[in-house]
């Protein structure tokens, strides 16, 4: 319905501004047609027209508009079509060899280094300035080589202006493997999640620890400790293109599959070790060294071995050999 009218499948009907149209029979919703005003600006030109009309018409003395035009002029004015295209993507294709150029991040004085220079006396205020240079340029020293982040960042050419240092990976109760309260051990493997909320690292102490950046307060401890098979060091961890599972991979032969928060979903079978062809067993017969989802695949992974082979396994197969995954392939 246009204005109250009802219109015809194939009419065709003029719409002006405020015109009001209806659609639908049972649930119907109404529009209201606001056409964008358009306000006309008269020049006096060669001394024709009306004096009065130049009064109320704009105008440029600062010819600014006429520098913008001049700055954004087109580069390719004359070439149109298929000529003009080809040269727009001939010169971004130049654009990509250009060598990108970082400028260093300079972070402003604080207020405290402020009001500690308003305190300091006139006669002392020099020295106390050679003393703070002296200190800053130490503590930033010490960052850059016992951290080794400022001279990653710097061979990169990453501009890194702050880390934060996450909590010891001490286990916060002895095990069989770590007996040794709060002793910790290497970091082994970590993977982001692909929401980028949740950090998960692994260690030579067999934990999981699971990092959730949403709710980590100051002391960035991991919210969840997470043994995944005691004795056996973490290798390789993968998230799942969703998030919603890992792959972990330790010193056994037994790669697993963990959901978000770290509990088993499936254990993977272990190969016959007396077995001279790997691809005759149902799974890696030593270390699990690297995992990976597959990248378009939600239920197919790969795992390899320093046993020398390289595997690929559905989750979805059901093929199992006493409640553990077989390999596919």
């Amino acid at each position: 319905y246009v204005d109250g009218t009802r219109v015809g499948t194939k009419a065709t009907v003029e719409l002006r501004d405020g015109t009001a149209v209806v659609f639908g029979n049972v649930r119907e919703r109404e529009f209201v047609v606001r056409l964008p005003t358009c306000r006309k600006v008269e020049t006096k030109m060669g001394g024709e027209g009306d004096a009065n009309s130049t009064d109320d018409a704009p105008t440029n003395t600062s010819g600014t508009d006429d520098e913008d035009d001049q700055d954004k002029a087109d580069p390719f004015e004359g070439l149109t079509g298929r000529e003009r295209r080809e040269a727009e993507i001939a010169a971004m294709m130049s654009s990509l060899d250009d060598n990108p150029v970082y400028q260093k991040y300079s972070a402003p004085p604080s207020r405290e280094d402020a009001d500690a220079d308003e305190e300091v006396p006139i006669g002392q205020k020099s020295a106390s300035h050679g003393g703070a240079n002296a200190v800053a340029s130490t503590n930033s020293n010490s960052q850059k080589g016992g951290s080794g982040v400022g001279s990653i960042s710097g061979k990169l050419g990453l501009p890194v202006t702050k880390t934060a240092p996450f909590a010891s990976s001490a286990s916060a109760v002895p095990t069989l493997s770590d007996p040794r309260p709060g002793g910790g051990r290497a970091l082994s493997a970590l993977c982001l999640d692909p929401s980028g909320s949740r950090l998960v690292t692994g260690c030579t102490d067999t934990n999981l620890r699971l990092y959730d950046f949403n709710g980590m307060d100051a002391g960035q401890r991991a919210f969840r400790e997470v043994t995944v098979q005691e004795g056996h060091p973490i290798t390789a961890l993968c998230h799942s293109n969703t998030g919603d599972r890992m792959l972990v991979g330790t010193t056994s032969a037994q790669p697993m599959v963990v959901d978000r928060d770290g509990r088993e979903i499936i254990l993977f079978a272990k190969g016959d070790v007396y077995m001279s062809d790997m691809s005759k067993t149902v799974g890696h017969t030593a270390t699990v060294t690297d995992v990976a989802w597959h990248p378009l695949e939600k239920d197919k992974v790969m795992t390899a071995s320093i046993d020398g082979s390289a595997r690929m396994w559905n989750l979805s197969s059901g093929k199992t050999v006493f409640k553990k995954l077989k390999c596919d392939s």
